[in-house]
């Protein structure tokens, strides 16, 4: 009977290396928390965007309140930049 009893178990642990019992799937705690995880990161990602969308909008406001200026200030920096070549 011993003898028996040391085959099967022999058996058993062959068929355990065999085929490994599956994985714990996962809690709904894990799940629910991956999910709250993927949801801040969507929304910081919004928030990023948000801000980079105002600075840009800011930039083009910036522009086209002072684009007399800005296109003098241009053109004085072109003009400095050309004489700056043609004097070598």
């Amino acid at each position: 009977l011993a003898a028996q009893v040391a085959a099967l178990s022999a058996q058993l642990e062959e068929l355990k290396k065999a085929h490994p019992a599956p994985a714990n799937p996962p809690s709904d705690a894990d799940k629910l928390r991956a999910e709250l995880e993927a949801k801040k990161q969507k929304e910081a990602a919004v928030a990023r965007l948000q801000e980079a969308i105002k600075f840009n909008l800011g930039v083009a406001a910036f522009v086209s309140d002072n684009k007399d200026y800005l296109g003098k200030l241009a053109e004085g920096l072109v003009q400095q930049v050309v004489a700056g070549f043609c004097q070598r």
